[in-house]
């Protein structure tokens, strides 16, 4: 089968799988994006990728990807297909970020801004560096969060890209509520949901959760949950971590309002969902249980408030540990891949060595025979003249 039959079949399974199991079709979609890296274009990228991000907004399955995202990104960089390798890393960067590891995710963003850099690819790197917000902003760094997030507004203005200016609302939004500046959040995201409509229903949920999120911190219970009533027509249509959230909002606006037991039902489902096998959402279940902390602390139950406190302790812990693991064993991948890679490289410097001393072997036997040619004309010319 020819290579571009190939990539074009692989394709057309994760646009199928796409359409038809939305929440199901990560394994042909991963498959596809290798196939891509191998040997495919930009433009086939751009379309896997864009599959990708819908399937793991719906089944919020990213840490199952980064197994298959580092093959193509080792694929790519092998073949020096610079701007696929440079959209991987962003995407490696999203999926370090869901599985809990800030180091990870970190530096794969970095990467991804330098690739994008070193390209010339403004878009690209707009795209960089709202991750790197949102990291900073996850790790406690919100004027720095704050800072980044204003250039990527002005950027997302500039190349008037309408998904990306809704997405840079939500983000600084969401960033200005828990530093303090409420009417500024206010402002934002309010325009995003104005926004929303070229961004889909993944973009409508976040901008309300987040407007949620800013009712609860102004104490306005009433207000948040008719903002999360409005968030649910879009959380339905398919958004794993939206439906988390809902649980945690649910719970924390009951507790606002004094009904504790409800609380901690909306907070266990929450916890149901976070923890299930298909979910890998480690860092949503420290946010619901610290809730549950504060619910059970709220309602007079110490003992229960800090157990739960306990809890989110050990996870947060246990992703520091898990994040250390996949870090080393990442890094021995990616040794082996540039061992493998150099031995490559020598090899193809003997072959072409070998090669350069053929041709020089090859012009000194064509030489010789000229000389040899050259003497018996003269030889010849020699024994005329003598007759």
């Amino acid at each position: 089968m020819k290579t571009f039959d190939h990539i074009d079949e692989a394709i057309n399974r994760a646009r199928a799988a796409a359409t038809g199991r939305r929440g199901r079709a990560l394994t042909p979609i991963l498959n596809a994006i290798v196939v891509i890296a191998r040997s495919g274009s930009d433009e086939q990228l751009r379309e896997a990728e864009a599959l990708l991000e819908i399937e793991t907004v719906a089944s919020g399955r990213h840490g199952l990807a980064i197994g298959r995202l580092l093959e193509a990104l080792a694929f790519a960089e092998r073949r020096n297909a610079r701007w696929i390798a440079a959209c991987l890393a962003r995407r490696l960067s999203w999926a370090y970020d869901f599985a809990g590891d800030d180091a990870a995710s970190m530096r794969m963003a970095e990467q991804s801004r330098a690739d994008f850099v070193a390209l010339g690819d403004t878009e690209g790197y707009l795209r960089s560096i709202s991750n790197l917000g949102i990291l900073w902003n996850r790790r406690g760094d919100l004027i720095g969060a704050r800072r980044l997030q204003e250039e990527v507004l002005i950027l997302a203005e500039s190349l008037q890209i309408p998904k990306e200016r809704c997405r840079a609302r939500i983000n600084l939004g969401h960033t200005c509520q828990l530093i303090g500046d409420f009417a500024r959040s206010r402002q934002l995201l309010t325009e995003a949901q104005t926004m929303a409509g070229d961004g889909g229903a993944p973009m409508h949920a976040f901008a309300l959760l987040n407007m949620s999120r800013l009712d609860i911190a102004e104490n306005n219970p009433e207000q948040a949950a008719e903002t999360l009533q409005r968030a649910q027509p879009f959380i339905d249509t398919g958004n794993h971590f939206g439906q988390i959230e809902t649980w945690l909002l649910r719970g924390q606006i009951a507790t606002l309002q004094g009904r504790f037991a409800d609380a901690v039902g909306c907070l266990s489902e929450g916890l149901k969902l976070a923890e299930s096998e298909s979910s890998g959402a480690p860092r949503e279940q420290v946010e619901l249980w610290q809730a549950m902390s504060a619910t059970q602390a709220a309602a007079g139950d110490y003992q229960a408030a800090l157990k739960a406190m306990h809890n989110a302790n050990e996870i947060n812990a246990s992703l520091r540990r898990e994040g250390a693991v996949l870090q080393a064993a990442t890094a021995v991948q990616r040794n082996a891949e540039e061992q493998a890679h150099l031995e490559a490289q020598r090899a193809s410097a003997s072959a072409s060595t070998g090669r350069d001393t053929l041709r020089e072997l090859q012009e000194l036997r064509l030489q010789l025979e000229r000389a040899n040619e050259e003497k018996d004309r003269l030889t010849q010319e020699l024994a005329r003249m003598t007759r």
